[in-house]
């Protein structure tokens, strides 16, 4: 995510090293002359600045995200009495596990000596499996069982959606995103600092959900069915930074974000296990589906940094609670409803939040 990649330190170095006093590093220096001549309108650069006039930096984030997306309910509890289903007055839904999980993203990008622009390019990696394991439970009459929420086309042998006593499920997700951004960060009063920043944004999304059952109308035989989504998109980014500096090198981070995503989705498939179908495989898919989504992405954090080796280096840490939307992505429940009803449900968004800790270098 665009932050963490130009996670700016500003700096207030608190100590000398080698025996040299570092510089104080606002405004930027190099930028002396020429405030005394520019208009009032001219925003003084408050990225960092090394000795070196073309400024290299790289950054490796950890990533601590906790990934949900609507439509993945699996089933309500229900009670079988003479081979039909009844949803009691009193019942509950099984949904689909979440977890955190690790990821990581990394970055490389250079401030230019072009007005303090810069540019950076980064890659976030964030894979993902959870799984959900569960018996149906008892009812005050009949047998307890999960009644399934459309995740399979086929019907039981009375025309209802099957039900099954144990049910497991495994949902696997991988987002694999690539952000090119163009920023300038400058001074909007003695300790706010702004950053702009625009660019492009593209990546794939692969998701799947497979869910096995046990079906007491199937003489207790396990059926399965699995439903996957794969896509990629690119579009234009952009989004606003700002930090409050609070002196000895630390700072209080926020940023804002968003994009407008052509999306392409060259796959989305359903399979099950032929049950009532006389062994007649059941399929259904989407096939190159092509449309437009939208992304957002905001986070709020605290970071410290210091220059070093006499300013020709700096370092700089920043922990963060990261919150990203990627809208209508769950292809894969739209799917299965329209095969089932021929009425698709709306397409459910996908959510991503959680921590990253960033180190960058400056160089």
């Amino acid at each position: 995510f665009p932050s963490h990649d130009i996670a700016l330190g500003f700096i207030y170095s608190a100590y000398a090293e080698q025996g040299v006093q570092s510089q104080e590093p606002f405004p930027e220096r190099g930028y002396q002359p020429l405030s005394q001549k520019a208009l009032s309108g001219f925003n003084a650069p408050g990225g960092i600045k090394v000795a070196d006039r073309w400024e290299w930096f790289s950054s490796a984030s950890f990533l601590y995200w906790l990934a949900q997306e609507d439509g993945l309910d699996l089933a309500i509890s229900s009670s079988l009495i003479d081979g039909q289903v009844t949803v009691p007055a009193s019942s509950r839904t099984l949904f689909q596990s979440q977890e955190y999980k690790p990821g990581f993203c990394v970055a490389l990008g250079v401030d230019t000596a072009h007005d303090d622009w810069g540019v950076a390019l980064e890659y976030t990696w964030f894979h993902q499996t959870t799984h959900t394991s569960s018996h149906a439970p008892e009812q005050p009459t009949g047998i307890g069982v999960w009644f399934l929420s459309n995740w399979f086309i086929q019907p039981n042998g009375d025309g209802q959606t099957l039900s099954v006593t144990q049910l497991k499920s495994e949902w696997n997700l991988k987002m694999d995103i690539l952000d090119l951004t163009l920023s300038r960060a400058f001074y909007q009063g003695r300790f706010l600092i702004f950053r702009p920043f625009a660019g492009l944004s593209s990546g794939w999304i692969h998701q799947s959900l497979h869910l096995e059952g046990l079906s007491p109308l199937l003489s207790d035989s396990w059926v399965s069915a699995r439903t996957h989504s794969d896509s990629w998109f690119i579009g234009p980014s952009l989004g606003l930074e700002g930090q409050w500096l609070l002196g000895a090198g630390f700072r209080i981070e926020s940023e804002v974000g968003g994009g407008i995503l052509y999306t392409r989705y060259p796959e989305v498939k359903h399979k099950e296990d032929p049950t009532v179908s006389n062994g007649i495989p059941v399929k259904a898919e989407y096939k190159r589906y092509c449309t437009t989504r939208g992304r957002a992405e905001c986070g709020l954090g605290i970071g410290w940094g210091t220059y070093f080796n006499r300013n020709r280096m700096a370092v700089d840490l920043l922990a963060q609670y990261d919150f990203l939307i990627y809208w209508n992505q769950n292809s894969m429940r739209s799917l299965v409803d329209l095969s089932t009803f021929q009425a698709g449900e709306a397409w459910g968004n996908l959510y991503v939040q959680g921590l990253s800790v960033t180190l960058r270098f400056d160089y």
